[in-house]
């Protein structure tokens, strides 16, 4: 055999066992937490991460300044704005859902998401709360009184809204925010100043009475703008798997884990103001005590 065929068949039966390794290499697992921050990142609340610190704010300025002092107004809202921060509101999440983690309904639902379908409509979601996207639908809905939807056209997206609880989550976020933001001023205060747990309950009623119909609406419009490329069969399908048991289970799930979340970060505050080891804090607290 000539030098370099001979060359040439030594190499190769070198290398051979080292392809039949990588050819039977196994792919690793994820971990809980790589399936849960799929899962949270496929979740209808995934947008909503970088917002949350507006929408803690916009509850802030509606239920608080008349409650508290300035300088416990601004030491208690440095603290939510800090504690809502995306990533913050991110891992409670996921530790929200890990405390009831099912690995293999996890994967299944992820992979159901995966569906290219679903994965289309899910980017439309996702474009929409761009900052491009959100110009562009403040445009669009600024447009549909003028020009509104076809009445199929509409019936089937409040079908899907239905289905896939957005109006609902809409609602829950903003009462929890109110409770939370209520119940942390309210400990914040005097006890003579102190909404009392009967108004408490009667406030949140009123609150989610004058927010069903508003946030309805927004919820509609801004849908109408989201799928306004998807067809009718289209979203008839994601409608179908929304009304699923697959869907119905990742609806609550998602929803559990947002509402869990956010409660968990306001005990997390509770405990700081009871345990104000921060300087700044601090500071708040004894000029409350002087202005009192």
């Amino acid at each position: 055999m000539p030098p370099k065929q001979r060359l040439l068949a030594i190499a190769m039966l070198i290398a051979l066992p080292l392809l039949s390794q990588s050819a039977h290499a196994t792919v690793a697992t994820p971990t809980q937490k790589q399936v849960i921050d799929r899962f949270i990142a496929c979740s209808s609340f995934a947008p909503q991460f970088e917002q949350l610190p507006q929408l803690v704010r916009e509850r802030l300025e509606s239920d608080l300044p008349q409650m508290l002092s300035s300088a416990r107004y601004k030491s208690l809202t440095t603290l939510l704005l800090d504690s809502f921060e995306a990533d913050k509101a991110k891992n409670a999440m996921g530790q929200q859902l890990s405390l009831s983690y099912d690995n293999g309904r996890y994967r299944v639902i992820i992979q159901k998401l995966e569906n290219p379908l679903i994965r289309k409509l899910r980017d439309m979601e996702q474009a929409s709360n761009e900052t491009v996207g959100r110009y562009e639908m403040q445009h669009f809905i600024s447009r549909l009184p003028h020009n509104p939807p076809p009445p199929r056209r509409e019936a089937l997206i409040k079908k899907l809204l239905s289905a896939n609880g957005a109006i609902e989550n809409a609602v829950k976020t903003q009462t929890t925010l109110h409770e939370l933001v209520q119940g942390l001023a309210t400990s914040a205060v005097q006890e003579q100043n102190r909404v009392s747990p009967n108004d408490a309950v009667e406030q949140g009623r009123r609150l989610t009475e004058s927010l069903q119909p508003k946030l309805e609406a927004e919820t509609l419009a801004k849908a109408l703008y989201t799928y306004r490329s998807a067809t009718d069969e289209e979203l008839q399908q994601y409608i179908d798997f929304y009304n699923s048991d697959a869907g119905q289970w990742f609806r609550i799930t998602q929803q559990n884990g947002w509402i869990g979340a956010l409660r968990n970060i306001g005990r997390d505050i509770a405990w700081k103001m009871q345990h104000p080891d921060d300087a700044e804090m601090q500071t708040a607290l004894e000029d409350e005590e002087l202005e009192l």
